[in-house]
């Protein structure tokens, strides 16, 4: 439950994250049209892998964050196995290397 709590609060900080970084994506790809050359191609390749692991981030976020119902919906309709199949993939996913470093 902590846990739950600690990810609602995390991803409401990522959220925060994303939508500033959405925004340097959408700088960067007009950059990219008007033809601009200030930054290195390289450079904008390198933020633009950084924002995709964000909002890949931000989408585990959002699963953990769903769990508790979705697993909750399973049980009620009986459908244990599946619930419990979900459950071990969001600890699992909770647990991995991408989302311990979320501070």
């Amino acid at each position: 439950v902590q846990s739950v709590g600690q990810v609602s609060t995390q991803f409401e900080s990522i959220r925060r994250r994303v939508k500033g970084l959405r925004k340097q994506v959408r700088d960067c790809k007009s950059l990219l049209t008007k033809g601009m050359r200030e930054q290195p191609i390289k450079e904008l390749w390198e933020r633009k892998l950084e924002y995709t692991a964000m909002l890949t981030m931000l989408d585990n976020l959002e699963a953990l964050r769903d769990a508790p119902r979705a697993i909750e919906r399973l049980v009620q309709e009986k459908r244990f196995v599946a619930a419990v199949s979900h459950f071990n993939r969001m600890n699992e996913l909770m647990f991995s290397e991408d989302l311990m470093d979320v501070s």
